[in-house]
C-alpha cells in the first residue's frame, strides 16, 4: 500500500477426484423368489459426506446398504450425491430365480391299466443348498407316481426348491375308447 506494508493471504484449493458409485448386490445377480437381498453402493472420491437414493424410494445419508425383496427381475438404480452437489449414479440388475417343471407321461392308456408320471425339475439357483420337494393332488410327494385309471383324470404336481417361486403342472390321462363289441348269433338247424 501507500505505506509500504504487504499482506500476503494463503488460499489452499483442494482439487476433488471425480465422484464414483458402484451398486452391487452382495455379488450376486440372481436371487430368490421373495427372499430378502442386501444392496451396497460402493463410493469413492469427491467431498463426503454422501447420500444415496435408490430406485425404491429410501434416501438418506446412511441409505447404505439397504435390504430388498424381489419377486421378479427389476433394475435397482442408486444415485450418490457428495457434499459439494455432484452426483454419480450406478445400477444392479436382480434377476429372480424360477423353477421349471416338465411332466413326462402317457397321455393314453387302457381301461384298470396303471402308468407313470414323473415329474423333472430344474433352476434352482447356483450354489443354492436346496432339494425339489413335490405335492401331487393325490398327496404324494415323491418326483413320480404310479396312477390307475378306470375314468379320464387329471393329476398336478406342485414343486418347490425353497428358493423360487413354486410352480405348478398338470397332467390330463384319458382312457382309449372301449372297441364295440357285438355278439350276432345265428340260428343253427337242430
Amino acid at each position: 500500500d501507500s505505506n509500504g506494508c504487504e499482506a500476503f493471504d494463503t488460499i489452499t484449493i483442494i482439487e476433488l477426484t471425480p465422484l464414483d458409485v458402484s451398486a452391487d448386490a452382495d455379488g450376486v445377480d440372481t436371487v430368490c423368489y421373495n427372499v430378502s437381498d442386501t444392496l451396497e453402493a460402493q463410493t469413492s472420491g469427491s467431498a463426503p459426506p454422501y447420500t444415496y437414493s435408490w430406485t425404491n424410494g429410501i434416501t438418506s445419508d446412511t441409505g447404505n446398504p439397504i435390504a430388498v425383496v424381489s419377486d421378479s427381475t427389476q433394475i435397482w438404480a442408486v444415485t450418490i450425491t457428495d457434499s459439494a452437489g455432484c452426483t454419480d449414479t450406478d445400477s444392479v440388475t436382480l434377476y429372480v430365480n424360477y423353477l421349471e417343471v416338465s411332466l413326462t407321461y402317457e397321455d393314453t392308456v387302457c381301461y384298470d391299466s396303471s402308468t407313470t408320471i414323473e415329474a423333472v425339475a430344474s433352476g434352482t439357483l447356483p450354489g443354492y443348498n436346496s432339494t425339489y420337494t413335490y405335492l401331487w393332488n393325490t398327496s404324494e410327494t415323491t418326483s413320480s407316481i404310479q396312477v390307475s385309471l378306470s375314468s379320464d383324470t387329471t393329476f398336478t404336481v406342485t414343486v418347490t426348491d425353497g428358493c423360487s417361486k413354486e410352480i405348478t403342472d398338470t397332467a390330463a390321462i384319458y382312457l382309449y375308447a372301449f372297441p364295440d363289441i357285438g355278439i350276432k348269433i345265428d340260428s343253427f338247424p337242430v
